[in-house]
Protein backbone atom coordinates (compact mmCIF):
# COMPACT_ATOMS: atom_id res chain seq x y z
CA UNK A 1 0.00 0.00 0.00
CA UNK A 2 1.13 3.65 -1.05
CA UNK A 3 1.53 5.59 1.66
CA UNK A 4 2.50 9.35 0.77
CA UNK A 5 3.46 10.68 3.99
CA UNK A 6 5.66 8.06 4.86
CA UNK A 7 9.02 8.76 5.68
CA UNK A 8 10.71 6.54 2.81
CA UNK A 9 13.93 6.35 5.10
CA UNK A 10 12.34 4.70 7.36
CA UNK A 11 9.98 2.05 5.45
CA UNK A 12 12.53 -1.02 6.17
CA UNK A 13 11.52 -0.48 9.59
CA UNK A 14 7.81 -1.48 9.19
CA UNK A 15 6.86 -5.08 9.71
CA UNK A 16 3.71 -7.27 8.91
CA UNK A 17 3.28 -9.72 11.76
CA UNK A 18 0.06 -10.78 10.05
CA UNK A 19 -0.67 -11.67 6.63
CA UNK A 20 0.12 -13.02 3.69
CA UNK A 21 0.61 -9.52 2.09
CA UNK A 22 -2.67 -10.66 -0.26
CA UNK A 23 -5.34 -9.38 1.84
CA UNK A 24 -8.40 -9.82 -0.95
CA UNK A 25 -7.11 -14.02 -0.50
CA UNK A 26 -7.11 -13.69 3.15
CA UNK A 27 -10.44 -12.51 3.79
CA UNK A 28 -11.95 -14.93 1.44
CA UNK A 29 -9.78 -18.41 2.76
CA UNK A 30 -11.35 -16.45 6.20
CA UNK A 31 -15.10 -16.32 4.91
CA UNK A 32 -14.51 -20.19 3.60
CA UNK A 33 -12.74 -21.31 6.51
CA UNK A 34 -15.67 -19.93 8.80
CA UNK A 35 -18.23 -22.22 6.72
CA UNK A 36 -19.80 -19.03 4.45
CA UNK A 37 -19.85 -20.32 1.05
CA UNK A 38 -21.21 -17.56 -0.47
CA UNK A 39 -21.60 -14.26 1.80
CA UNK A 40 -24.57 -12.05 1.20
CA UNK A 41 -24.57 -9.72 -1.24
CA UNK A 42 -24.37 -6.79 0.60
CA UNK A 43 -22.27 -8.12 3.39
CA UNK A 44 -19.29 -6.27 5.22
CA UNK A 45 -16.52 -8.55 4.68
CA UNK A 46 -13.63 -6.66 5.92
CA UNK A 47 -12.84 -4.06 8.63
CA UNK A 48 -9.32 -1.59 8.85
CA UNK A 49 -8.36 0.15 11.63
CA UNK A 50 -5.62 2.32 12.28
CA UNK A 51 -4.35 2.96 15.51
CA UNK A 52 -2.26 5.93 15.86
CA UNK A 53 -0.11 7.99 18.45
CA UNK A 54 1.99 11.21 18.49
CA UNK A 55 5.33 10.73 17.44
CA UNK A 56 5.76 12.77 20.62
CA UNK A 57 4.43 9.90 22.81
CA UNK A 58 7.55 7.59 22.08
CA UNK A 59 10.26 10.24 20.88
CA UNK A 60 12.01 8.73 18.75
CA UNK A 61 14.39 10.82 16.83
CA UNK A 62 15.45 10.16 13.50
CA UNK A 63 19.28 10.08 13.09
CA UNK A 64 21.67 8.74 10.26
CA UNK A 65 24.42 6.31 11.00
CA UNK A 66 27.90 6.83 9.61
CA UNK A 67 27.02 4.28 7.16
CA UNK A 68 24.83 6.74 5.50
CA UNK A 69 21.17 4.85 6.50
CA UNK A 70 19.03 6.42 8.36
CA UNK A 71 17.28 5.01 11.63
CA UNK A 72 15.36 5.81 14.64
CA UNK A 73 17.16 6.77 18.21
CA UNK A 74 15.43 6.58 21.43
CA UNK A 75 15.72 5.19 25.19
CA UNK A 76 15.15 1.78 26.55
CA UNK A 77 12.37 3.48 28.38
CA UNK A 78 10.60 4.80 25.22
CA UNK A 79 11.28 1.58 22.77
CA UNK A 80 9.23 0.22 26.04
CA UNK A 81 6.23 2.53 25.80
CA UNK A 82 5.96 1.92 21.89
CA UNK A 83 6.46 -2.00 22.43
CA UNK A 84 3.63 -1.56 25.17
CA UNK A 85 1.38 0.51 22.84
CA UNK A 86 1.65 -2.48 20.16
CA UNK A 87 0.88 -5.19 22.18
CA UNK A 88 -2.07 -3.17 23.74
CA UNK A 89 -3.42 -2.33 19.96
CA UNK A 90 -2.72 -6.24 19.11
CA UNK A 91 -4.81 -7.17 22.09
CA UNK A 92 -7.95 -4.72 21.77
CA UNK A 93 -8.23 -6.01 18.02
CA UNK A 94 -8.07 -9.63 19.45
CA UNK A 95 -10.25 -9.02 22.03
CA UNK A 96 -12.99 -7.47 19.73
CA UNK A 97 -12.43 -9.60 16.76
CA UNK A 98 -10.79 -12.94 18.07
CA UNK A 99 -7.58 -13.65 16.89
CA UNK A 100 -8.50 -15.52 14.13
CA UNK A 101 -9.86 -12.96 12.32
CA UNK A 102 -7.13 -10.56 12.53
CA UNK A 103 -5.88 -11.36 8.74
CA UNK A 104 -3.20 -8.13 8.78
CA UNK A 105 -1.42 -6.63 11.25
CA UNK A 106 1.11 -4.24 11.01
CA UNK A 107 3.71 -2.71 13.24
CA UNK A 108 7.48 -1.37 13.72
CA UNK A 109 10.10 -4.02 13.60
CA UNK A 110 11.39 -3.23 17.28
CA UNK A 111 14.08 -6.09 16.60
CA UNK A 112 15.25 -4.78 13.63
CA UNK A 113 15.30 -0.99 15.00
CA UNK A 114 17.34 -2.45 18.35
CA UNK A 115 19.92 -3.86 16.47
CA UNK A 116 20.23 -0.99 13.92
CA UNK A 117 20.30 1.16 17.06
CA UNK A 118 23.31 -0.90 18.61
CA UNK A 119 25.32 -0.30 15.46
CA UNK A 120 25.48 3.46 16.06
Amino acid sequence: MEVPNADRDLTYLNHRGIGSGDLAKDVSNRIKSAGIDKPRKNAVLAIEHLMTASPEAFQFEKTQTNTGKYTLSYTEENLARWKAFQTNCHDWLVKQYGKENILKYYGLETHRLKTVAKAL
